[in-house]
């Protein structure tokens, strides 16, 4: 979407806005573990400019180019994504005039698996919107 890929409508779902933020809550996305090699192995040149690729891979500094609705879900209690990426996003998003929806679930975990059937209804009526 940073790219203007030809799209009508977004949906996201605990999504990180800022990821060097996300690595500050959670060090294993920036060094790995037994499961993920983490940022500073897969990102090419991560120790010279990994001010720069935090930047172009967070959507937080570019919702300039995003110019269709887009659908924030997150939960409160998401203890992998901490639900101030999304309350961030929106807001930049408000101030940037973008058109958006924001609903965060009290109780659930990350990808709001108690919620799904709700989660999933939303997700389609804001696609079923946009046409």
């Amino acid at each position: 979407m940073k790219r203007c890929v030809p799209v009508r409508a977004a949906a996201v779902i605990a999504g990180p806005s800022d990821l060097e933020a996300l690595g500050r809550h959670q060090p294993a996305f920036v060094n790995g573990d037994d499961t993920y090699d983490g940022w500073a192995k897969v990102w090419p040149d991560y120790g010279r400019h990994k001010a720069d690729l935090y930047r172009d891979r967070s959507p937080i500094f570019w919702t300039a180019n995003l110019d269709v609705p887009i659908l924030i879900l997150h939960s409160r209690q998401d203890r992998l994504v901490p639900v101030e990426h999304a309350l961030r996003m929106a807001a930049a998003l408000q101030a940037g005039g973008k058109p958006y929806a924001l609903h965060i679930y009290e109780r659930d975990g990350h990808l709001l698996p108690l919620n799904r059937d709700d989660r999933n209804r939303q997700i389609v009526s804001w696609f079923m919107s946009a046409r």
